[in-house]
């Protein structure tokens, strides 16, 4: 007979591993369907080169009236609609798959979170960055620290460590997300790993983050080909194949990476394409509208990078709207 767990409710037998239920985490995006006040943008926090502080960022997230709205709804693009499709991956409705987004705003929240519109991330070199600093890692992990603790006073599941901690979760816990995300998180993860009966499964690029490397899958281009998509989601996109393929390899990292390897293919060489000036642009418009009337300026130009030559979109739709008038 199975040993029992308690859920709170009834005694329900111990999930075997192959029916774990599973909780994801995404980075979040820097596309809203919101634009952010000025208060909420990091940048207006940021005096003499210095780093903003969340003593002064988390009262102004609390105060500033402006409308919330729902994460799955406020992020937007390719990286966000994965996220939102996570749930529906795996087919067994015993085996439930929750998504949660790690911000940079707000710490850990679920697709369901209200949140305001704001703009603050990990990322380096970003107007809106939680640091500027010589010590980027200890400003971000400082910054996580004090938004979890936040978070977890108002009874919200904001840390990794929250998360597994909740109706003694004994499930799988993947973490989808870019460098930066994950050096912030990275001692809320080692906590949140001392807490599980199995360990976290880390899908990145790069290196693997500094004492998990025995359980993190690096991923790069070369399954991009396959899996579709731009590079900056290409984690997301991974994990959502994982999901979908989960009885071949039930994230186990060795047979991930073999289900993985299958998918693998060499990038093509690269090939530089040739700039052209405003008139010879110009002129292959004339000349393609008058053999595909009707063409739409991104259709026209992605036949014209197809042969070889570069243009930026915005410049190309200039030109197309000036020779079409």
């Amino acid at each position: 007979m199975l040993p029992t767990i308690s859920t709170g409710a009834d005694s329900v037998p111990a999930e075997s591993s192959s029916r774990r239920p599973i909780r994801a985490v995404l980075s979040c995006s820097s596309r809203k369907s919101a634009v952010p006040p000025d208060r909420l943008r990091l940048r207006d926090l940021r005096t003499g080169g210095g780093d903003p502080s969340p003593v002064d960022w988390i009262p102004r997230l609390q105060d500033e009236e402006v409308d919330e709205v729902p994460a799955h709804h406020l992020y937007q693009g390719d990286h966000a609609s994965i996220a939102r499709s996570l749930p529906a991956c795996v087919a067994d409705p015993d085996r439930p798959v929750e998504v949660f987004i790690s911000s940079a705003g707000y710490g850990l929240v679920g697709l369901e979170t209200l949140l305001k519109p704001y703009s603050a991330t990990f990322r380096a070199g970003h107007p809106d960055a939680v640091h500027a600093g010589s010590d980027p890692s200890s400003a971000r992990r400082d910054w996580w620290a004090a938004l979890s603790g936040w978070r977890q006073e108002t009874h919200a599941q904001g840390s990794l460590l929250a998360l597994v901690d909740q109706e003694h979760f004994d499930g799988h816990l993947i973490i989808a997300c870019s460098a930066p995300y994950l050096d912030a998180m990275a001692d809320d993860l080692d906590r949140a790993r001392s807490r599980m009966t199995v360990d976290p499964l880390i899908i990145t690029s790069g290196a693997a983050p500094l004492g998990f490397a025995d359980c993190t899958l690096i991923v790069d281009a070369s399954l991009q080909q396959e899996l579709g998509g731009p590079l900056l989601s290409l984690q997301a996109r991974v994990l959502r194949y994982l999901l979908l393929t989960l009885q071949e390899h039930e994230l186990d990292l060795t047979e991930c990476r073999r289900v993985l390897a299958t998918k693998s293919r060499p990038r093509p060489p690269f090939r530089q394409r040739e700039r052209m000036s405003d008139e010879a642009l110009r002129a292959v418009i004339r000349n393609q509208l008058a053999v595909h009337a009707g063409d739409s300026a991104n259709k026209m130009l992605r036949r014209l990078r197809d042969a070889g030559f570069a243009c930026e979109q915005g410049r190309f739709a200039r030109l197309f709207r000036e020779v079409s008038r």
